[in-house]
């Protein structure tokens, strides 16, 4: 079902049956069919009341049909600061530059509906922005990986470790793209090449890593014929096996699906939840490993641990949070961004659908697009 057209008939008798606040814009239309393309459209047609009401003939300029939407968005915009004023939680400045850059991205992605948990690095408009959010997600990582690494490993050997773990997250996860973990359903098609690839891929990378690994932290001479490096051999083949199991599980149980997003911001807080689910996966998984290698269980199950947090679901929060702290540090999203959201919908300027926000009209969008941020 579609909305059809307004005649004018119908949007004359709207606006005569309305109040004296409307009948300057009643008259001006009656002549000028510049508005009255405008006003077939029900929305606009609401827009142009808001944006009009109480104004006289005279302040209604002969416009050409851009120059007449200019001056009706900027109308509209500037009532509904002045309708809604009693909230003052953000300056018009304030909200009109974070506006603007919010319709200047969607337009140039092509886009109508914001989601917060679909933002991507590619919204950092300037390339030391994107070095800086590549630089901050691999110093959290080894942060977090020394500091569980720490608890397994002697000093002289976290060097390795770190570097091996760093590589190994950025080939599996990378670093300038965000894949929230919105939707948890087993999956036995894509649980079983999954778990193949993880014990593959696994299992090289735990035999390449052990290889050096004993070739620069054991003393000389040294075999590779020795039972020493047999058993070092053998130990980074289960360890690389184990970590491929748990990346598999977390791929069989992650959905290609999108989830119905119904509140803001649920996909984030969702791979949150499933980060634990998976952090209690991966644990289970290194104890058995470690068991069978007879290694400290308990240090090598807090090391499954913090892998499975990861890979379900954390490493996605954690870019997240990092994009959202650059952007707000300069300048173009609030701190909150959901309650300002909230905020320009209440005003008007957006409309809610499920989880997420669009422009109000197209062309409100591009009339916010075209503007030039007020700081940048």
């Amino acid at each position: 079902m579609f909305i059809q057209p307004l005649t004018l008939e119908q949007v004359h008798h709207y606006l005569a049956s309305a109040d004296l606040e409307l009948a300057a814009l009643n008259t001006a239309l009656q002549a000028d069919t510049t508005l009255q393309e405008l006003a077939k459209s029900p929305l606009m047609l609401s827009i142009m009341t808001l944006a009009y009401q109480g104004l006289s003939v005279t302040d209604l300029p002969g416009m050409n049909l851009e120059e007449r939407r200019q001056h009706l968005f900027d109308n509209y915009i500037q009532r509904m600061f002045d309708r809604r004023g009693a909230n003052r939680q953000y300056s018009k400045s304030q909200s009109m530059h974070w506006l603007i850059w919010l319709a200047q991205q969607l337009s140039q992605q092509s886009q109508t509906v914001f989601l917060i948990e679909r933002m991507q690095p590619d919204l950092l408009p300037k390339n030391w922005q994107k070095r800086i959010y590549g630089l901050s997600v691999i110093l959290c990582f080894i942060l977090f990986g020394g500091l569980i690494g720490i608890l397994v490993f002697p000093l002289n050997r976290m060097l390795l470790l770190l570097s091996a773990t760093g590589l190994a997250f950025w080939l599996i996860f990378g670093i300038y793209r965000i894949k929230p973990v919105e939707k948890l359903k087993w999956s036995g098609k894509n649980a079983r090449k999954n778990l193949i690839r993880g014990l593959v891929f696994g299992s090289l990378w735990g035999l390449l890593l052990k290889i050096p690994y004993y070739l620069l932290l054991n003393p000389l001479p040294l075999s590779l014929s020795s039972p020493h490096f047999r058993d070092s051999w053998l130990r980074g083949l289960v360890f690389g096996m184990t970590m491929g199991l748990t990346v598999g599980l977390v791929r069989g149980l992650t959905s290609p699906g999108i989830e119905m997003l119904t509140v803001p911001n649920q996909g984030i807080w969702q791979s949150a939840k499933n980060a634990v689910v998976f952090s209690l996966m991966g644990f289970c998984v290194a104890c058995v490993g470690a068991a069978l290698l007879h290694w400290r269980v308990l240090y090598w199950g807090m090391f499954g641990l913090s892998f499975g947090l990861l890979a379900g679901g954390g490493e996605a929060c954690i870019k997240h949070f990092i994009l959202r702290l650059i952007l707000y540090l300069c300048g173009y999203i609030p701190g909150n961004y959901a309650r300002f959201l909230d905020w320009a919908t209440e005003r008007i300027f957006l409309q809610k659908v499920g989880g997420g926000y669009i422009f109000i009209h197209r062309l409100l969008l591009e009339h916010f697009a075209q503007m030039p941020l007020l700081r940048d």
